[in-house]
């Protein structure tokens, strides 16, 4: 249950979310009974904004603000993705946006009139930013400077924040679950998770309850072409400084750089990092994308990458550093989520029990990589954290110095992750199968991801003998794939999306975001 403190907070804001969703819901009336506003919430980003700026008969700010709000509460009514609510506030800066277009005929910025979500971690005026931590409830940011710095330039490129969304216990999970908020749910299926950590960001854009969002670490949009707008537009804002106090955050100030995509594309793919195999459908997804640039006409060379499972250890061992001191001295007095359980475990151990557990795991239950990376979650001295510093930067600068130099790719294409959603609860034992991720945080690279195909019972059933001669962890690969009740099941998982990653070099969000249209544009995923 938790603390007093836990309990309190979490009724409070639950409570408050419940009144200004139903205030709307009263004074706009739901989405179910306003089928008209599929034209504005099907609108991509750049559609809204044209038709906003040309006067399009039926189109103004407040007309594509309600169709908004409307479809954002139906989707926490069906997702629990809500956090912070500001539809009133939106609503009243739409009706004076139009005010002012009438009587001037200016409509300046990008996103004029576009309304937008954002990640719980943003700091966005009169309304908390608490990531589900009961420390954090009640503190609103009450200064126009303490505003984010993506906020602000949201803001001055015309347009509107009316909501922020749910986010899992100290961000590290893709269990989207807090102790203040809840769980946010799959928007597919509602036994299952819809990733982390911007989960309830991937859930209000599914449903159409937002035309773009902002995650921790970049935009989220259904296109690609929205994704350019929003990078595009924010890129050449920072660049400009435009007026935009950052505090201090250090920013590359350079500009929007178009990318002009070669005719003959050199793409690496790979479909197992070799720590834990990956799943058939996730498997297929990268397969049939690189078929299709393939035959139209792209060079594709099978990647083989420094191990994941030095990566993954590499993370383990730096983030673990402290002990998760720093990490879950956030959480105060809340009870700690089962996805943060496994995670935190090495470091919560007496350190003659972690080191006799390691070696039971290693040399009794046979599971080197398991071992290996368990054995690196704990506190360091800091002789350690230089040590396993320099391990990262070898490992990066050895992974950017193949796949950019020796293999001169302009791209790669690999697995999300090794299975697609998973039903909730499973992250409690199975949080590792973040790798495939993992390893671009490490290696520092730009990295977009897109879906390109859904789970198929007949095609991604798992075949016979289909973990023979898998180096990777056993353990985590039979809790997916054995047993009786495996977390990987195609005919459960029927009809899921699933998505690769595209990666590219550092600080090239123009290449990346270039090859995902392209692929979007070949995948036709609908």
């Amino acid at each position: 249950m938790g603390s007093s403190q836990t309990i309190r907070a979490r009724d409070a804001k639950q409570a408050e979310r419940e009144r200004l969703v139903v205030e709307m819901e009263d004074q706009l009336g739901l989405a179910s009974e306003h089928p008209e506003d599929e034209q504005y919430t099907s609108a991509s980003a750049t559609q809204i904004v044209a038709n906003l700026k040309g006067r399009k008969a039926g189109w103004t700010v407040e007309r594509v603000m309600v169709a908004f709000i409307r479809a954002a509460c139906a989707a926490q009514r069906k997702t629990n993705c809500l956090t912070e609510i500001l539809f009133q506030d939106a609503l009243e800066r739409a009706r004076t946006m139009d005010k002012d277009f009438e009587a001037t005929g200016r409509a300046e910025g990008a996103f004029w009139g576009l309304p937008s979500s954002f990640k719980d971690t943003y700091n966005v005026l009169s309304v908390d930013s608490s990531v589900g931590c009961s420390l954090y409830c009640d503190r609103p940011t009450l200064a126009t400077d303490d505003e984010a710095g993506l906020v602000k330039l949201y803001r001055k490129a015309g347009g509107i924040p009316f909501c922020k969304t749910n986010v899992p216990q100290t961000l590290l999970a893709f269990e989207c679950r807090n102790p203040i908020f809840g769980a946010t749910s799959n928007p597919y299926s509602a036994s299952r998770v819809p990733g982390g950590s911007s989960g309830g960001e991937a859930a209000l854009i599914t449903l159409k309850g937002t035309p773009l969002g902002q995650g921790n670490v970049g935009p989220m949009a259904r296109t690609v072409d929205d994704l350019i707008l929003q990078s595009k537009t924010m890129i050449n804002m920072a660049a400009q400084k435009d007026g935009v106090s950052f505090e201090g955050e250090p920013l590359i100030h350079a500009p929007w750089r178009e990318y002009d995509t070669p005719k003959k594309l050199r793409i690496g793919w790979y479909t197992d990092d070799k720590a834990i195999r990956t799943s058939p459908a996730c498997a297929r997804a990268v397969e049939e994308s690189v078929a299709l640039l393939r035959n139209a006409g792209h060079e594709v060379v099978e990647f083989h990458p420094p191990p994941a499972s030095q990566g993954l250890k590499i993370f383990a061992a730096l983030t673990s550093a402290d002990g998760y001191r720093q990490l879950l001295g956030n959480t105060g007095p809340d009870p700690m989520e089962p996805a943060m359980e496994l995670v935190v475990l090495g470091s919560r151990l007496p350190r003659f029990v972690h080191w006799i557990a390691t070696k039971v795991i290693k040399h009794l239950l046979k599971d080197s990589l398991f071992a290996d990376c368990f054995a690196q979650s704990r506190p360091k001295s800091v002789h350690e954290l230089w040590y396993w510093t320099e391990q990262r930067d070898l490992y990066a600068n050895a992974f950017r110095q193949q796949a950019w130099e020796t293999d001169n790719f302009d791209a790669i294409i690999c697995p999300v992750q090794a299975v697609p959603a998973m039903e909730h609860g499973r992250t409690k034992f199975l949080s590792p199968l973040c790798v495939q991720t993992v390893v671009y945080n490490v290696v520092d690279s730009t990295v977009g991801v897109l879906p390109v195909t859904r789970v198929d019972r007949s095609r991604d059933a798992i075949p016979s003998a289909f973990l023979e001669g898998s180096p990777g962890s056993w353990i985590l690969e039979k809790r997916v794939y054995g047993g009786t009740d495996p977390a990987y099941d195609a005919d459960r998982m029927h009809g899921l999306p699933v998505g690769v990653q595209v990666v590219g070099p550092a600080w090239e969000e123009e290449r990346v975001l270039g090859v995902m249209r392209l692929l979007e544009n070949l995948v036709g995923y609908k």
